[in-house]
């Protein structure tokens, strides 16, 4: 059995659910739906440290004067959207 038939299957017993709005998912979608992700802010610029984005500024990603001041108590956070 394929994977791709063995995935349809379990869709048809267990469907698939948008993380973020509830709705349901096309076979092609995997956490997000197509609107959701329309919607999502991507994180250009950030710390390199505590992974907050830069609002403001150009060059290289570099810590932030927060992380400077007071390094954080974990090795590193990224994410690759914004949470709002």
């Amino acid at each position: 059995m394929s994977a791709r038939l063995l995935e349809r299957l379990l869709r048809v017993v267990f469907p698939a659910v948008c993380r973020s709005c509830g709705g349901g998912l096309r076979i092609d979608e995997k956490l997000f739906c197509a609107g959701c992700l329309s919607t999502a802010v991507r994180i250009g610029r950030r710390c390199t440290e505590c992974g907050l984005p830069y609002t403001f500024g150009s060059g290289e990603d570099h810590p932030c004067g927060v992380c400077l001041k007071e390094p954080p108590k974990f090795v590193k956070a990224a994410a690759p959207l914004l949470y709002e």
